[in-house]
């Protein structure tokens, strides 16, 4: 029988739905329309004479016919997560060509020419997509053939562990290969780091695309008319999209792992998305209403799993470890592929990927849009005993956090306009 408690909840919740539902058809579609008015207004969005500042040869030598275009946002030395990745790269047969949106320093200026084939510096219009933009056009017409041209951009944490197969994965057979992918709302491979090969690049969908695409500076225009088109032209001309992280790849690491260890990796999960699953595992095992800090308590060892009653006093579960066993192996793996599948996989499935795939990154925006706390952020790179975890942490700090905005900011936010 439900609870007052939960009768409120449920009450608050379909409110607030109602609510998020008015603000998407009222203010947000207002809102952005004025903004890509206003940026359309802007005489660089339609001219790279005026976008681009200089194009400048670096000090490391062609190595192949293979690019890879990391674009930047920065005005400080370079962090280690990204010094990390050109590295990487530097290692590779691939020549590095950096994009630097904004104004950069002398020091940083020097910094990149060392260590890159190529600098292009540009005025920060169209985000990353104005970038890349940009960076392909120019390549194309400087570069007799292309055979390997990788994207990406310094929005993600690059750590070393593991970085160099990645860099390998991305420079493989596939003519169009990405990291993550997404299929809420409307299908896309993520923007942050893709790759395409020799026929993707001389192919009309692609070139047509870079040479149409305007760089609006909105997320919204970044999402639907860069990330989703680019994605819908290339599968239409053929190209079907090689994903090396998805869900699907969970469930054989998972389904052999003790209860316990599938209590764990739900951990790993944003704590939004974790009483979903806890529910699920309550139901299926009858375990007499567990709540979610019991389920937690389960994970780290503090309550038992089995007979018996913890050190703390607390009854354990009994006599059910078949029934676990069963909901690990019949269940869970197909409601962990849904839930991923319905969010930002790159979010919600990156730590899952890390630890069980070998992921070799993560997102910065995970503290910013509210995806994981700082202390959740420190467990999980603590137990990986990953070196960069301060220089993660220090960084999620400087970027701050969404949750003191307040009114038109704060509703810009919550439907992913900022």
């Amino acid at each position: 029988m439900p609870t007052i408690a939960s009768i409120f909840a449920a009450f608050g919740s379909a409110i607030y739905g109602a609510w998020y539902t008015i603000e998407s058809w009222t203010i947000i579609p207002v809102v952005e329309l004025l903004m890509r008015l206003w940026y359309r207004l802007n005489p660089r969005v339609y001219s790279e004479r005026l976008r681009v500042r200089s194009v400048t040869a670096g000090k490391v030598d062609k190595k192949s016919q293979k690019y890879a275009v990391l674009v930047i946002y920065t005005n400080s030395p370079l962090a280690s997560f990204t010094a990390s990745v050109i590295d990487a790269i530097a290692r590779s047969p691939i020549n590095l060509v950096v994009v630097a949106n904004g104004t950069i320093t002398p020091l940083l200026r020097a910094q990149l020419l060392e260590t890159c084939y190529v600098l292009i510096e540009r005025a920060n219009v169209g985000r990353d997509l104005g970038a890349y933009k940009d960076a392909v056009n120019i390549l194309l017409r400087s570069e007799k053939d292309v055979d390997r041209l990788i994207l990406m951009n310094d929005s993600m944490f690059f750590f070393q562990r593991g970085l160099g197969k990645l860099i390998a994965d991305l420079d493989g057979e596939g003519e169009f290969i990405g990291l993550t992918e997404v299929f809420e709302y409307h299908y896309h491979v993520q923007s942050f780091l893709l790759s395409f090969g020799f026929h993707a690049v001389r192919s009309r969908a692609f070139c047509r695309f870079w040479k149409r695409y305007r760089p609006i500076g909105t997320r919204r225009w970044s999402i639907h008319k860069g990330e989703v088109n680019l994605t819908r032209q290339m599968t239409k001309a053929g190209f079907r999209p090689h994903i090396l992280f998805q869900a699907a790849q969970l469930i054989p690491h998972l389904r052999p792992r003790p209860i316990r260890e599938v209590l764990e990796s739900v951990r790993l999960l944003p704590s939004y998305c974790r009483p979903a699953l806890y529910r699920e595992f309550d139901k299926f095992i009858g375990a007499g209403g567990f709540s979610v800090t019991d389920f937690e308590a389960i994970s780290q060892g503090v309550r038992p799993v089995g007979p018996g009653r913890s050190p703390a006093g607390l009854p354990a579960i009994s006599g059910q470890l078949d029934t676990m066993d069963r909901w690990n192996f019949e269940i869970f793996g197909n409601r962990l592929i849904s839930l991923i599948a319905k969010r930002n996989q790159a979010h919600v499935g990156g730590f899952l990927f890390m630890k069980y795939l070998g992921l070799p990154a993560i997102k910065r925006d995970i503290f910013y849009r509210g995806v994981y706390s700082l202390e959740e952020v420190y467990r999980i790179l603590s137990d990986f005993n990953e070196p960069l975890r301060d220089d993660v942490m220090a960084d999620l700090r400087r970027a701050g956090t969404s949750m003191h905005f307040k009114g038109l900011r704060r509703i810009l936010h919550n439907h992913g306009s900022i």
